[in-house]
């Protein structure tokens, strides 16, 4: 799901990122990759339910899951951007980044 999802939301990106930096196509499959593992963890935290829960149980259950996800989407996501931003290496400084606005 996740691998359909990512370029899906990513190729628009694309669009934007190829402006501003070299090898952006790679964003694409940044997504896919990013989502892949994000919809795993969700499936996996969803599983988690038990058969009746409690309004309580399925709040946590249901942030933490999302917490979760939405820090492994972005630890992927931050990782290729970094990659991109810095032509192939990790961006080693901040001012860096803010040189590229």
């Amino acid at each position: 799901m996740g691998l359909v999802l990512g370029p899906i939301l990513g190729t628009p990106q694309y669009f934007v990122l190829r402006r501003f930096v070299p090898r952006a196509a790679l964003w694409i499959g940044a997504n896919a990759l990013a989502w892949a593992l994000g919809m795993v963890i969700v499936f996996l935290g969803m599983g988690l339910s038990p058969a009746t829960p409690t309004p309580s149980v399925v709040v946590l259950l249901l942030a933490g899951t999302c917490l979760t996800a939405g820090l492994a989407v972005g630890a992927v996501h931050g990782v290729f951007l970094l990659k991109l931003l810095n032509g192939g290496a990790l961006v080693t400084s901040l001012p860096r980044l803010a040189s590229l606005r």
